[in-house]
């Protein structure tokens, strides 16, 4: 059972495993505390199965498993973690219990998904031959971003697009957007720059207007600037909420700890060279974490009146 916590068999132990290494991550070794609440010694072993591992073990009891090591580790044999122990009334064993999961890296073995799970069981056999079982689960956990906008999109052609409209070369527009982070998982971002595949020519008899102005623009990142390329978001983000000014903009921090968790405000400013459709594709790539892409758009135009 958990420190301070009594347990029954129906109850699961989980350690949580994040992808990246970060301060904020939980322990994938956990504390258990057993403790003899009956009248009589009680003598038993632990047994574990699944990706764990026993690596710790501690008791104040005064009496001895009659299997249990005797004597001190070699100095070149390591002393292997006891597992038996008789154990007196009130007293008590403590039990780290380690969480062995794949590298964050290895996406066969852990894959790019926000949460896999592995499971396992540690037992309890007792001498007079009752046994007890725990379910282990262990959570293999993702950080997982996402991009909101101030505005609900009016865009039916593409969900990740943000269109701009038509803005004068002489000037520049300005679009807000929020980067969320939509899982306990720290998030360690990057801003990339996507090229789209080659131009593949297509029947204008079958093409949609989507496929007909991605065949015109012009891709080119530069004409896009964001204020932010990188950064580290706490997690989970809180959600945006709506004002009356019909925007959609982060809630108001009532103090540090929650500053650490709003979505990250980035402005990107969108100015045209020359009068064309210009459309680039980004990338918030996340380490070891599940990315989110936005393309952009926007037209330049000569006429003064589109400032």
């Amino acid at each position: 059972m958990d420190k301070g916590v009594r347990l029954d068999e129906s109850q699961q132990i989980k350690i949580k495993k994040w992808s990246l290494v970060d301060d904020e991550a939980p322990n994938v070794v956990k504390k258990l505390v057993f403790s003899n609440n009956s009248k009589a010694d009680m003598t038993f072993n632990f047994g574990i199965d699944g990706p764990f591992e026993i690596v710790k073990s501690k008791t104040n009891t005064g009496a001895k498993h009659p299997l249990a090591a005797q004597g001190g580790a070699s100095k070149i044999v390591q002393k292997k973690v006891e597992t038996m122990f008789t154990l007196q009334p009130l007293k008590i064993v403590e039990l780290n219990v380690k969480f062995i999961a794949p590298k964050a890296s290895d996406r066969e073995q852990w894959p790019m998904i926000m949460q896999d799970s592995r499971d396992g069981q540690l037992q309890v056999a007792f001498a007079n031959g009752d046994q007890q079982n725990f379910s282990l689960k262990g959570l293999l956990l993702r950080p997982k971003l996402v991009l909101l906008t101030e505005k609900e999109s009016k865009n039916d052609k593409a969900q990740d697009e943000l269109d701009f409209g038509i803005c004068n070369v002489d000037k520049s527009r300005t679009i807000t957007v929020y980067l969320s982070n939509i899982t306990e998982v720290s998030a360690n971002w990057t801003l990339n720059y996507v090229k789209f595949p080659k131009k593949q020519t297509v029947s204008k008899y079958t093409t949609t207007q989507w496929e007909e102005e991605n065949l015109t623009k012009l891709d080119d990142p530069e004409v896009f600037e964001f204020s932010d390329a990188s950064g580290l978001l706490r997690g989970k983000s809180t959600p945006l909420r709506k004002i009356p000014e019909g925007l959609f903009v982060p809630p108001v921090a009532k103090d540090e700890y929650e500053k650490q968790f709003l979505p990250k405000k980035i402005l990107v400013n969108f100015r045209p060279k020359q009068n064309t459709l210009y459309k680039s594709k980004f990338r918030f790539t996340v380490e070891n974490g599940l990315s989110c892409d936005v393309i952009l758009k926007g037209r330049g135009s000569y006429e003064e009146n589109h400032d």
